[in-house]
């Protein structure tokens, strides 16, 4: 039939533009062009000083694209997650305990590491590190619900807008705001 006739020939006018070869060409020359454009100064040495590189890693096509949108609008917020949590009374949740078993699983998950270089002229890479410094944001709002909520919501989108050096691991923050009543948001 004619519209089965049409949408072979549009998938294959499409077809090399879904080849991995296309996608890795214009992903390199947008990065060739962004990388040697206004966030030069933000370029990350191969070198390790401090021999704190276990293992670096190519990007995917998907990281790339991420890299990408990351380095050309670096406080826009995109692909940040915040994962919200209200616990329930919770009268002797130890924060110095909570505090370690971050520590702990940071160290036995590699990804959790993890951070990307780039130079204008090398493929960009990610690099996990033997071991980061991570610290945990410690808050206490013993105040009314309505001025709790208020709070949260400016401290979201603060948080939102502030983004990562992705440079630099970890690229995740925790924070734990004390309610009244032994709660916490997490």
């Amino acid at each position: 039939s004619t519209i089965e006739k049409l949408a072979k020939q549009y998938i294959n006018s499409l077809k090399p533009f879904l080849t991995n070869d296309y996608i890795n060409r214009e992903a390199d020359k947008k990065s060739i062009k962004l990388f040697t454009g206004r966030q030069e100064k933000r370029k990350t040495s191969f070198s390790d000083p401090r021999n704190q590189v276990e293992s670096r890693y190519s990007l995917s096509p998907l990281q790339k694209g991420l890299l990408f949108h990351a380095i050309d609008t670096p406080l826009s917020g995109r692909y940040i997650i915040q994962l919200v949590w209200k616990s329930p009374v919770c009268p002797n949740l130890d924060i110095e305990i909570l505090q370690h078993a971050w520590k702990l699983l940071i160290e036995r998950h590699p990804i959790l590491r993890t951070y990307f270089i780039w130079e204008a002229d090398k493929e960009p890479k990610q690099v996990v590190q033997k071991q980061v410094d991570f610290t945990c944001n410690l808050y206490n709002w013993n105040t009314n619900q309505e001025e709790i909520l208020r709070r949260l919501t400016l401290f979201l989108n603060e948080d939102r807008e502030a983004g990562f050096d992705i440079s630099k691991a970890p690229l995740l923050r925790l924070t734990v705001i004390q309610l009244p009543q032994h709660q916490y948001y997490m």
